[in-house]
């Protein structure tokens, strides 16, 4: 597919709702590396690229921070009455509490210094550690005394 510059609107409400790369290259019928190069190379295209990325992303950063620090929201519950085919409506408030996962990760991304994420080495020793191991406690071990 050779480019137009229809492209740059579509992919610009493409990214707003949330569209990868990847996504992008199959709703054009291109590859990524395609897309990639049309960034490079339209500059119409690559703002509107940059620009509905930007907004979901903000999007995202407000729902994030929103749960990690609890937040509440009016929600509707449906019911029908037994026998009655009319459907109630009830609005309510519901209330959702900080979550720990959630606050972690925005400090990581805010403060990537301060909250690092540590690596947590596998328990389980490779064979070679394993090897190595003996090895090493052979070596240390005295040498045999010789017989009578």
């Amino acid at each position: 597919m050779t480019y137009k510059t229809a492209n740059a609107e579509q992919a610009a409400e493409l990214c707003r709702l949330g569209a990868t790369d990847q996504e992008l290259a199959e709703h054009f019928m291109v590859t990524v590396r395609t897309i990639y190069r049309w960034r490079v190379q339209h500059r119409d295209f690559a703002e509107a690229v940059i620009a509905g990325k930007e907004h979901v992303d903000k999007r995202v950063k407000r729902s994030l921070y929103s749960r990690a620090v609890g937040c509440s929201f009016e929600a509707v519950q449906i019911f029908r009455h037994a026998g009655d085919d009319d459907l109630v409506y009830a609005t309510y408030r519901r209330e959702l509490p900080p979550s720990a996962g959630a606050a972690l990760q925005w400090l990581r991304l805010r403060q990537p210094g301060k909250w690092v994420i540590r690596e947590v080495k596998d328990e389980q020793p490779t064979a070679v550690e394993m090897i190595e191991r003996a090895l090493a406690r052979i070596a240390e071990q005295e040498p045999p005394k010789p017989g009578p």
